[in-house]
């Protein structure tokens, strides 16, 4: 993030024509033809953000799931609630770097441009102590963990790159080429029995957020984490909700997280409104880590 040549307004800007008269503010505080990619858009998370950004204005979306079927639901979604909007959706493996090509490529040739780069792809791998589990049980999790998500994060960079600054939405007189907010996992700050892969592939994605914020802190990218705790996802439920008494009964608030709040954290995080923050990861986790 860096200086714009064309200075704020000296109060905030509250009618239309003072909104019209300076091009460094909207009331969504994302640009009119923002475009923002999201992987793993087919269900929890990744539809909860792709849904909020619609609400917050974004008009342009690149939707990414490894099935096609959710993806065209989370699709129809945005589509009934806001007829005309643009979806590009992409059925991908992105573990493989040639999908990963393809899809960035898509988004050049369909979109024209990227502004922000949601990494929400994830599986929970298998459950067991170390002495149990085989190579393949870690290598699939950080395949689709940490591996796919390092090529999305190149490629988005690698677009950005391309791309002019442009005045950030809240009249602060900085610029931007576009941010990303990857999907980690409280898990990636702590330690969890059973969960070796997981764990890992989680405290990968913290420290590449880490690194590439600061790589690119003044080229006029930002990069970020949300770390969630338990939330009511399908990746969760594959555990068994039987099983998530103990998982409630440790979290302070006595409950799970929804995929809207951590959806809420992320639009935050990706809006201009954060053009100050890199390299953090925020914790959404009902205090479980406070302990």
């Amino acid at each position: 993030m860096s200086l714009c040549t064309k200075q704020p307004p000296t109060t905030p800007c509250r009618c239309k024509a003072e909104q019209e008269a300076d091009c460094c503010f909207s009331p969504t505080h994302f640009q009119a033809n923002s475009v923002v990619y999201i992987s793993g858009a087919g269900s929890g998370i990744g539809r909860a953000c792709a849904l909020q950004f619609l609400a917050d204005g974004v008009q342009n979306f690149a939707l990414v799931d490894i099935a096609s079927e959710p993806l065209k639901e989370t699709s129809d979604l945005l589509s009934a609630r806001k007829p005309g909007v643009k979806v590009l959706t992409l059925v991908a493996d992105l573990a493989n770097e040639d999908e990963v090509n393809r899809v960035f490529s898509e988004i050049r040739s369909q979109l024209g441009r990227l502004d922000v780069a949601v990494n929400s792809a994830g599986i929970p791998g298998t459950y067991r102590r170390i002495e149990q589990l085989s190579s393949a049980d870690l290598d699939k999790v950080l395949n689709v963990n940490l591996r796919a998500l390092w090529l999305c994060e190149k490629a988005a960079i690698q677009q950005f790159m391309t791309q002019e600054e442009r005045p950030v939405t809240t009249g602060q007189g900085l610029t931007t080429r576009g941010n990303i907010v990857n999907i980690a996992s409280m898990l990636g700050t702590i330690g969890m029995p059973f969960a070796s892969p997981y764990v890992i592939s989680k405290h990968g994605v913290v420290g590449l957020t880490k690194t590439d914020a600061l790589d690119y802190a003044t080229k006029g990218i930002r990069v970020n984490a949300v770390c969630p705790g338990f939330v009511k996802t399908n990746l969760l439920s594959e555990k068994g909700w039987e099983m998530l008494s103990p998982v409630i009964s440790a979290t302070p608030m006595g409950r799970l997280g929804t995929p809207e709040e951590v959806a809420y954290v992320v639009t935050f995080l990706a809006s201009d409104r954060a053009s100050f923050i890199t390299g953090s990861s925020i914790i959404a986790d009902g205090g479980y880590t406070a302990k």
